[in-house]
């Protein structure tokens, strides 16, 4: 499940979300990613939850959210008024996760490290260019 918070102030760090998270007792396997929207002048975060053996709270939230009811979390009650927006994502995140890995996968270059003994780097390369042409055949042949 994901979840969409469309403004969090600059002040709060994936950590602060991610601990808030899972003292909402929404489960400890989450990942948050944050992006700044600048039309807003805010972060917007994504927060990604395990449903996996999900607990009761977020089961609750869930179905909140499904019924397409209001959902705030209020980070600090005692001295803000800071509230953020709960929404379900409604990208398609593993699609866009896979689309970035083809077209990015085979493009990446490596920077040896002045550690690696340049015997061992060479070998590195090679292996590396080996298997990258590999499977761009591979490719080529399926299209």
């Amino acid at each position: 499940m994901v979840l969409y918070i469309p403004r969090v102030h600059l002040k709060h760090s994936s950590r602060d979300i991610r601990t808030i998270f899972i003292g909402l007792g929404f489960g400890i396997k989450l990942n948050v990613d944050i992006a700044y929207n600048p039309s807003t002048g805010f972060n917007m975060v994504f927060v990604f939850l395990d449903m996996k053996d999900s607990p009761e709270n977020l089961k609750i939230l869930r179905c909140c959210l499904s019924r397409g009811q209001d959902v705030r979390v209020f980070p600090k009650p005692e001295t803000s008024k800071e509230f953020w927006m709960i929404l379900p994502s409604n990208a398609d995140h593993e699609m866009d996760e896979s689309n970035q890995l083809h077209e990015t996968a085979f493009k990446a270059t490596i920077q040896l490290d002045g550690h690696i003994s340049p015997v061992n780097a060479f070998k590195i390369q090679e292996i590396f260019k080996a298997n990258t042409q590999h499977v761009l055949k591979k490719e080529e042949e399926e299209l």
